[in-house]
C-alpha cells in the first residue's frame, strides 16, 4: 500500500510474511502472504520505512547468536513494524543463544505481540536507538544470569515506549 504523511512524501509500504509452518514457504521468494518466507533471517535486510513484517503462528527456534538483528529502521510516521499476526501465537525460542531482537542504531521501530523465551543474554537488547515501541510481548525464562534482562535499554536510547509487556523469570527483569 501507499501511505500519505502530513508534510512528507508518499511512502510505499510493503507487508512481508514469515510462516515457518507453511509448506510453501521459501526464503527464495518475495515473502508474500501466499508464499511467505520460511525464516526470519532473510527479511531483516529487506525492510524499509513503512514496511511491516507479519510473523505467523508457530515456534521459531534460533540457530544463531541473535535471532533478529534490527538494523534497518523507519522514520516518523513510517515505522518498520515487526508483529505477530493478530490471533496467532508466535513463540520465538532463542534456544540459549544471546538475544532475540537486537535493535541497534535505528529509529521508528515497532515490535509487537511475541512470546520470547530462553535468551541467554536479553530478549530485547536495544542500544543507540530512538522512537521505538515495544508492546504486548510476553518474555520469560531468560534467567541464565543475574545480568539477563527481558527488555534492556543500553546507551543512547531516547523516547522509547515499553507498554503492555509481561516479563518474568528473566534475571534483572
Amino acid at each position: 500500500g501507499v501511505r500519505a504523511m502530513a508534510g512528507h512524501d508518499f511512502v510505499a509500504s510493503r507487508d512481508f510474511h514469515v510462516d515457518i509452518d507453511d509448506p510453501d514457504a521459501t526464503d527464495a521468494g518475495q515473502g508474500t502472504e501466499a508464499v511467505p518466507f520460511a525464516s526470519l533471517a532473510v527479511v531483516q535486510g529487506l525492510v524499509d520505512p513503512g514496511d511491516t513484517v507479519w510473523i505467523h503462528g508457530g515456534t521459531y527456534v534460533s540457530l544463531a547468536n541473535r535471532m533478529v538483528e534490527v538494523n534497518r529502521g523507519g522514520r516518523p510516521g513510517a515505522p518498520v513494524t515487526w508483529a505477530a499476526v493478530p490471533g496467532e501465537r508466535v513463540i520465538l525460542d532463542v534456544n540459549n543463544n544471546q538475544d532475540c531482537f537486537h535493535v541497534v542504531s535505528v529509529t521508528d521501530v515497532v515490535i509487537r505481540g511475541f512470546e520470547v523465551k530462553n535468551a541467554r543474554r536479553d530478549a530485547f537488547r536495544i542500544q543507540g536507538s530512538a522512537d521505538c515501541l515495544f508492546e504486548g510481548n510476553l518474555v520469560h525464562d531468560c534467567a541464565f544470569s543475574d545480568a539477563t534482562a527481558g527488555i534492556r535499554l543500553r546507551e543512547s536510547c531516547e523516547r522509547m515506549t515499553i507498554r503492555g509487556n509481561e516479563v518474568y523469570r528473566c534475571g534483572v527483569g
